[in-house]
């Protein structure tokens, strides 16, 4: 994601520590985008899994999906917990919290693309190329 990538560059810049507002607004803007994401696969993709006749699938968009309520949960507190006084007090253990976060997303995303996203293809009848933004299939 193009707002993950210029977050984690903003953090790595010498100095990124004066400027601490420019920062949480980067992260804010992410967490808004991270959450248009969930509600899109929460509302239009995992309704149609969880509801499938085959009991695989249903059992896997379940396990899926109570592991990516977590993460997005999880960077959702981040974002509110980290307050600017918290990050001037500790520049260091919140970018090695940032970097812990975008981890687990990335890790979540390659699972989406090879568990979820195939899934989603081969059983609710999808067709041609994947989208090149990341929503909901189909």
């Amino acid at each position: 994601m193009v707002v993950a990538q210029e977050v984690m560059r903003t953090l790595a810049a010498p100095g990124w520590e004066q400027d601490v507002p420019a920062v949480r607004k980067l992260v804010a803007q992410f967490t808004g985008k991270l959450a248009v994401h969930g509600a899109m696969e929460n509302e239009a993709l995992y309704p149609r899994l969880l509801t499938h006749p085959d009991e695989t699938i249903r059992t896997k968009a379940a396990q899926l999906l109570k592991e990516v309520d977590g993460i997005y949960d999880a960077f959702q507190a981040f974002a509110r917990d980290w307050s600017q006084e918290a990050i001037q007090a500790q520049p260091q253990g919140y970018v090695l919290e940032v970097k812990r976060l975008f981890g687990l997303l990335g890790k979540r995303m390659a699972r989406e693309n090879t568990e979820l996203h195939p899934m989603a293809d081969a059983h609710l009848g999808c067709a041609g190329p994947p989208p090149r933004s990341p929503s909901p299939r189909c």
